[in-house]
């Protein structure tokens, strides 16, 4: 009995064909069709375009920025209202300038100058006298002590005189003839340099006009008990008193500073 069978897919001139890419109906890999035409790249002409378009956008930025950078050094735009001519029939009254002293060109009468300290004027080749001792009106006598000593130490007193600024040239004396330092509890007495003279006697010094001497005393923190010795008691804890008495011109200027014993 002969075969009556179909013939095979795709044997034959009869058959259908297969798809270049495979199995019918499988699509490339990726999942997409491939495209059928390649993508076209900008012409020329496209490049040149977009490269005119940056370039005018960065001039552009730049002189904005040159712009801005000469506006904040001028101060602004200069002003373009012109000067309006002056009216030859119109009369302009002159500016009044202030005056030296800082005024608005008012007159005031300036203060008097100082009075200017008269010395002594001498014939030409005369011998002047020899100068006096200080005057005591206007001198001034400071005294210094230490803020704070422990029981049985010495304490120095500076002292310093000044003759005012008219005097003219005269002699101070801070010699211990001139000057006593005492030391006081209240108003006891418990030490004085005229007990314990110190060196030297006599210590004339010529000041000018305005000058100043100075000169120290030192106490050994003992009461006195006759002469320099420290056989006396030692000061107590408390406030004590240095006071300073020197002579000029047979007159007295006096001063004082206070320290703590503790």
């Amino acid at each position: 009995m002969p075969d009556r069978r179909p013939p095979a897919s795709g044997s034959g001139r009869g058959g259908p064909r297969r798809p270049a890419s495979g199995r019918p109906g499988t699509p490339s890999r990726g999942g997409f069709p491939r495209p059928s035409t390649p993508p076209t790249r900008p012409s020329a002409g496209t490049f040149r375009r977009r490269r005119l378009i940056v370039l005018v956008a960065l001039l552009a930025i730049l002189g904005l920025g040159v712009w801005g950078i000469l506006a904040l050094v001028g101060g602004g735009s200069p002003s373009t209202t012109p000067s309006s001519p002056t009216d030859p029939g119109t009369s302009t009254a002159p500016t009044q300038e202030p005056s030296q002293d800082g005024q608005d060109g008012t007159d005031e009468p300036s203060p008097p100058p100082s009075p200017t300290p008269s010395k002594t004027e001498y014939p030409l080749g005369s011998t002047p006298p020899p100068p006096g001792a200080c005057a005591p009106d206007g001198a001034t006598l400071t005294v210094t002590a230490p803020e704070r000593v422990e029981p049985g130490d010495s304490v120095t007193a500076a002292i310093e005189v000044t003759v005012p600024a008219e005097a003219e040239p005269c002699l101070v004396d801070l010699g211990a003839d001139a000057l006593t330092v005492a030391v006081y509890s209240g108003e006891d007495q418990l030490w004085s340099s005229a007990e314990c003279p110190f060196d030297p006697a006599s210590r004339r010094l010529l000041l000018p006009a305005g000058g100043t001497d100075d000169a120290s005393v030192t106490w050994n923190g003992h009461r006195s008990s006759g002469g320099c010795g420290t056989d006396g008691d030692i000061a107590a804890p408390g406030t004590y008193r240095v006071v300073v008495t020197h002579t000029l011109d047979g007159a007295s200027v006096v001063g004082e500073a206070t320290f703590l014993v503790e």
